[in-house]
């Protein structure tokens, strides 16, 4: 997997800070700017609850919500950067579609 540049950048950045002794934080610990970042975060954090509740894997959710295994671990892991806010709602709605059931009818995809 190669990185692009934005995410080299990044990584650049954090070893700069890890070097000075600075705390280096993931996004999930980073107070939102504005209402579209608030409510992207929001949207991850209620995915993620989904995923708990249901005891999906990443996998399962990769099935169900018809993403990548790399967007699905963004997500997971708050980088609302990526994602639009519509992206996040869609998907937001596909789960909201679903019941506790959902890891059954997901099992039953990987298995046809």
């Amino acid at each position: 997997m190669s990185l692009t540049s934005k995410e080299k950048a990044l990584i650049k950045k954090a070893q700069e800070k890890i070097i000075k002794g600075e705390s280096v934080r993931g996004r999930a610990g980073v107070e939102p700017k504005t209402l579209a970042e608030t409510l992207k975060k929001r949207i991850c954090s209620q995915i993620n609850l989904f995923k708990q509740e249901n005891k999906l894997s990443s996998k399962e959710l990769v099935i169900l919500l018809d993403m990548t295994d790399s967007q699905v671990s963004r997500l997971l892991a708050y980088h609302i950067d990526f994602f639009s806010l519509d992206f996040l709602m869609d998907k937001l709605e596909i789960l909201s579609k679903y019941s506790r059931e959902a890891k059954e009818r997901v099992l039953r995809l990987q298995i046809a």
